[in-house]
């Protein structure tokens, strides 16, 4: 035990080398990096992830052709994917759907594509003066005699 406390000389005390010097500056770079890390992550624990409008656009419009507004076969009673049922488009049909889901105002319009095969029809919920339009859909209209015309549906901001 002796000869672990001697130096090369022969002299009593503490060696330092560079192998324990290298420990604990490797010990205190570690430490350091972990500290940094902790404290990045706590701070961005709170944060929120934002999304792009057309994106949360696209998502309210698939939601409103393919459960809100869905024209249900009245034969097999299944629902047709992006076939707007024209009696469904109301603001009372729209408000429920989105009753707890919406955080801004919002219109939808449906129109039709060629013109005079139906009349434009609206739905709002919140405030009336919405002018941006976050995206729209090519959709089947089904009309209230059952005949169905090729229409757009407009999701506006």
């Amino acid at each position: 035990m002796r000869s672990l406390i001697k130096d090369k000389k022969g002299l009593d005390g503490f060696v330092s080398t560079n192998k324990s010097f290298m420990y604990i500056l490797l010990t205190i770079v570690v430490g350091l990096l972990i500290t940094i890390f902790a404290v990045l992550i706590v701070r961005n624990i709170g944060s929120r992830t934002s999304i792009d409008d057309s994106i949360e656009a696209d998502f309210a419009l698939a939601r409103i052709t393919n459960v809100c507004f869905t024209h249900e076969d009245s034969l097999s009673g299944n629902l047709k994917q992006n076939n707007v049922d024209l009696i469904k488009v109301t603001n009372a049909k729209l408000s429920t759907c989105f009753k707890s889901q919406f955080t801004q105002p919002m219109t939808v319009v449906v129109e039709p594509i060629y013109e005079n095969d139906f009349l434009k029809t609206t739905a709002k919920i919140g405030n009336k003066h919405t002018s941006t339009i976050g995206f729209a859909r090519y959709v089947l209209v089904t009309l209230t005699n059952g005949d169905v015309k090729p229409g757009i549906i407009y999701y506006i901001i």
